[in-house]
């Protein structure tokens, strides 16, 4: 019973994200992609335009954390995070310049992106040795770039840090460092 207030709010805030009226192509984009290398991901995003060089991305993400040792075993968790990241391409007009395509939202960013993690779950030797945990809130503050590829590929590279999280009720600072390889529609 405690994922239906999750789903009904991912589900809401997808449907509002859905109903923004884009001004200019792309109006939206939809991402099911991987991040890797550090903490593995699997996510799933909706990217609209809502002016000339900003966006609006809604996304969920189940991100796994693994910890391995020869006497204690391997544990782990996956954090459920859904999140709503505010992006502003700065260097659009410029590439349009050049010649270089903008489609599907291809261009570098600057964002901020407000998360709360919804459940975790943990496996393993749990009880033994504690599996990494994931922040349970924060604002993530990024740099990236992405780019499409052929007629439905997509890959990006995203560098961020989250000055303030909540870690198990303490506060904590958080890098990230994330690449990304996908499809989009």
């Amino acid at each position: 019973m405690k994922w239906f207030p999750v789903l009904l709010l991912s589900f809401c805030f997808f449907a509002a994200a859905h109903s923004l009226q884009a001004q200019e192509f792309p109006k939206r984009t939809y991402r099911v992609q991987l991040g890797l290398p550090f903490l593995p991901s699997l996510n799933v995003h909706m990217e609209n335009r809502l002016s000339r060089n900003a966006s609006l991305v809604a996304k969920i993400d189940a991100v796994a954390q693994f910890s391995a040792s020869s006497s204690l075993g391997t544990s782990g968790s996956v954090a459920y995070v859904p999140s709503a990241e505010l992006r502003w391409y700065y260097n659009m007009a410029r590439r349009v310049e050049k010649g270089k395509s903008v489609q599907r939202f291809s261009g570098n960013f600057f964002s901020v992106e407000p998360f709360v993690k919804a459940t975790e779950t943990r496996f393993g030797n749990s009880t033994l040795y504690p599996p990494p945990v994931y922040p349970g809130a924060g604002l993530l503050v990024n740099y990236g770039l992405q780019r499409g590829f052929g007629e439905h590929g997509h890959w990006g590279l995203c560098l961020g840090i989250t000055p303030v999280a909540v870690l198990d009720g303490q506060y904590a600072t958080v890098v990230k460092i994330n690449f990304q390889l996908g499809l989009q529609w």
